[in-house]
């Protein structure tokens, strides 16, 4: 059974997980862009947040609001495992730090049946 780091990997076949090196991103600025591309085309990132809980979660990014005084995110309902996330929009300020991935997410539970978490 291939562990979550290597069905992450997975997508890049030339890349092996002990080349792995992680780019985790720490600033706003950044942090906004790389959930911008989550959200364009559908990638995972890994997101840290007290909001969410202890650890990273495996989400991929619904919609961005600029309009009021920061940034509010708003992220797929489901996890990367399948899990309903305890609550999917976050200020950009409650976000410590994210790693992007080039996957697409897709639910373990909606697999079977084909369905991407993006089309839903």
């Amino acid at each position: 059974m291939k562990t979550l780091l290597e069905r992450l990997l997975s997508g890049n076949r030339e890349k092996e997980t002990r080349d792995f090196s992680a780019d985790f991103i720490r600033n706003r600025k950044g942090i906004l862009k790389a959930l911008e591309a989550s959200k364009e085309n559908g990638s995972v990132v890994g997101v840290y947040s007290r909001a969410f809980g202890d650890g990273m979660f495996l989400v991929a990014v619904e919609s961005i609001d600029n309009s009021g005084k920061e940034a509010v995110i708003c992220f797929h309902r489901y996890d990367m495992s399948g899990h309903v996330l305890s609550r999917n929009e976050l200020d950009i300020s409650d976000i410590k730090m994210i790693l992007p991935f080039r996957n697409i997410l897709k639910s373990n539970v909606l697999t079977s049946t084909g369905t991407s978490l993006a089309a839903t």
